[in-house]
Parts: structure tokens; C-alpha cells; sequence
């Protein structure tokens, strides 16, 4: 009696591994329970990111789950536990193979984007001549403004100075600024329009 009491003992734990392919969501909260935690620092060892290590468990216990019925039964606790653990390992690598290629291929499209930018002085003539045409064009409208937007788009356009600067400097509001800017860009806007 002791014998068979021992051997239900060592069994019963397992009993729920069986039922996860029949869809017993006990047994599968309970071999989340059990497991998340372990594989979650087992990925870890792989992605070095918490987050993806976790995103890599939820993504093994989702196919567990979903591919239950046409999934392998396991025949206790060790089989499962090496299934799982496989199975994260896979996923782990496959998310860091993803990512090396992400990143290389973010690389070459930035490596790819410096090579099509034609610096200034390699431009076409063309490009020269619209430039200076803007440059006078600019000058243009500069010295048709009112005094203060005059000083005010001068400040922001050719120093490149932010608008509290340019309000600490000139006396003004922050918001008169705004708008002086605002009002000369529509000037630059319209003076362009006609010219074209």
C-alpha cells in the first residue's frame, strides 16, 4: 500500500500535463505558473532585453496553446519542461537573428541615404542659380517689411535664433514674435507665389 501511495505520489504532479492538449485551461495556467518565470530568465541569456524575453515566453505558451490539438502530448512534467525550454531557446534566437538583420539593413539604408546627398558645391548650376534667387528674393521681402517684423525675421531666418532669444534681445513678447515671424513668412510666401 505504502508502494502504490509513493508511485501516485510521484505521478499525480503530472497529470495535469496531460490534459493541456485537450484544452484544459487549468492545466495550461498551471504550466504558466510553473514555467514563466525560468524561461523568462532562460531568454534573457539570449535577447538581454526583459522585455523581448518576456514577449519571447508569451509567444511559445501562445503556440502551446494554440497548436494544442494538433501539438505533441507530453508524457509528464520533464518532457514538457524540455519542450519549453527548447522551444524558447528557438524563438530566442529567431527574435535576435531578426534584429541583427533589422539593424544591418538599418545601417546600409542610412549608409545608402549620406551617398544620395549631393553636397552643395557638387550641385548642378541650376541649383546655384534657384539659391541665389531665393537669397534675393529673401532680401527682397526683408526690406519691404515694417521695422520691428524686419528685425524680428532677420534675428530668426539668417542667425537662426530662437524666439526667446529674439524677445529678450528686442524688448518684446515671446508671442509677438511668433507672430511678426508668421507674418513675414506669409509675405515670402505670397512675394514667391507672384513670381511664379
Amino acid at each position: 500500500m505504502r508502494l502504490l501511495r509513493e508511485v501516485a505520489e510521484n505521478t499525480e504532479p503530472d497529470a495535469w500535463v496531460a490534459r493541456i492538449p485537450h484544452g484544459d485551461a487549468a492545466a495550461f495556467a498551471t504550466m504558466v505558473d510553473q514555467f514563466a518565470g525560468p524561461l523568462r530568465r532562460f531568454a534573457f541569456r539570449f535577447t538581454r532585453s526583459r522585455d523581448v524575453a518576456a514577449e519571447v515566453v508569451q509567444d511559445v505558451f501562445y503556440k502551446v496553446w494554440t497548436n494544442r490539438a494538433a501539438g505533441a502530448v507530453f508524457e509528464g512534467r520533464l518532457e514538457l519542461r524540455a519542450y519549453l525550454y527548447r522551444a524558447t531557446r528557438n524563438t530566442a534566437l529567431d527574435c535576435v537573428a531578426r534584429e541583427i538583420t533589422r539593424s544591418k539593413h538599418r545601417k546600409a539604408s542610412r549608409a545608402d541615404a549620406a551617398e544620395r546627398v549631393i553636397p552643395l558645391h557638387a550641385a548642378p548650376a541650376d541649383t546655384h542659380a534657384e539659391l541665389a534667387e531665393l537669397a534675393e528674393t529673401i532680401d527682397q521681402v526683408l526690406a519691404a517689411m515694417p521695422d520691428r517684423r524686419r528685425a524680428v525675421c532677420v534675428l530668426r531666418w539668417r542667425h537662426g535664433l530662437p524666439v526667446a532669444e529674439i524677445a529678450e534681445r528686442l524688448g518684446i513678447s515671446a508671442k509677438t514674435v511668433e507672430i511678426q515671424v508668421g507674418r513675414g513668412l506669409r509675405q515670402l510666401r505670397e512675394r514667391i507665389a507672384r513670381a511664379h
